[in-house]
C-alpha cells in the first residue's frame, strides 16, 4: 500500500515538472503610451540681448532693395522709422510725407523714403529727436550719428550711413540701380573706376535675379563700361 502511494506521488511530481517546463510566460501587453518624441535642436540665430529692436513698422523694401537701391545702410536704422519718432510728427505732415513716395503705379519708392527726409519734411527738431531717442529702452542712434543726421553734411552722412554695397566717390553714393540706369559716359563722369565697379558688381550679382533685373542690367553696363574704358586708353 505504501509502495502504491509512493508511485502516485512520483507521478504527480513528474506531471508538475513537465507542466512547468513547457509553460511560457504570457507576452506582455503593448504599452498604450507612446515613447516621447525626440526633437532635434533647432539651429537659431539669437538676437544679441543689447541689440535695439525696431518697434516701428519699418520703411524699407526687401533685402535686394537694401543692397541694390538704397544709398544708406539699412542696418543703421535709417530706413526703419521707429514709432517713437513718428509720434513727434504732426499727423497731417506725416500723411503728406507718406504721399511723397507713392509712385504712379501705386508702389512705394522706398529708396528715398528714409529718416532724413522724414525729419526734414515733418520739421522734427533735434532736441525732440534726441529726447525721444534717449528715452527709448535702447537708444537707436548714438550722439555722433544724430549730429551727422542734423548736420545735413554729405560727407558726415556718407561716413556714418553709406550703403557698403554702393559705390562711394567722394561724398556721393552711387547704387547698383543708379549704375544700371545711367550711361557709361555718366558713370565715367561720376568718377567711378572700372576696378571699383567690378568689385561692387561681385556683390550685386549675388542678389536674386527672380526678384529684380538690376544685377543683370548692371552686368551689361559693366561689360559696356569695360569696353568704353579700353577704347579711351
Amino acid at each position: 500500500m505504501k509502495k502504491y502511494g509512493l508511485i502516485c506521488l512520483l507521478l504527480v511530481l513528474c506531471m508538475v515538472w513537465i507542466g512547468c517546463s513547457q509553460a511560457k510566460p504570457a507576452p506582455s501587453e503593448p504599452s498604450e503610451t507612446e515613447p516621447p518624441m525626440v526633437t532635434e535642436p533647432v539651429d537659431t540665430d539669437p538676437t544679441e540681448p543689447d541689440q535695439p529692436s525696431d518697434d516701428g513698422p519699418g520703411i524699407g523694401g526687401g533685402a535686394e532693395s537694401a543692397i541694390l537701391e538704397y544709398k544708406y545702410d539699412q542696418s543703421k536704422k535709417i530706413y526703419a522709422l521707429s514709432t517713437i519718432f513718428m509720434a513727434l510728427a504732426d499727423p497731417e505732415d506725416l500723411s503728406k510725407w507718406e504721399e511723397l513716395f507713392v509712385n504712379e503705379d501705386g508702389t512705394t519708392n522706398y529708396a528715398d523714403k528714409h529718416l532724413l527726409s522724414f525729419i526734414e519734411q515733418c520739421n522734427i527738431s533735434k532736441e525732440a529727436f534726441v529726447e525721444a531717442n534717449n528715452n527709448h529702452v535702447y537708444p537707436i542712434f548714438t550722439d555722433e550719428e544724430i549730429d551727422a543726421i542734423y548736420s545735413k553734411d554729405p560727407k558726415r552722412l556718407a561716413d556714418y550711413f553709406a550703403n557698403p554695397h554702393a559705390i562711394r566717390v567722394g561724398n556721393e553714393i552711387y547704387t547698383a540701380k543708379w549704375v544700371a540706369t545711367h550711361t557709361v559716359e555718366e558713370i565715367a563722369s561720376a568718377g567711378i573706376t572700372l576696378e571699383e565697379l567690378t568689385t561692387k558688381y561681385a556683390r550685386w550679382e549675388k542678389c536674386g535675379t527672380l526678384v529684380t533685373d538690376i544685377p543683370a542690367r548692371a552686368q551689361a553696363k559693366l561689360a559696356e563700361y569695360k569696353e568704353y574704358v579700353e577704347n579711351k586708353q
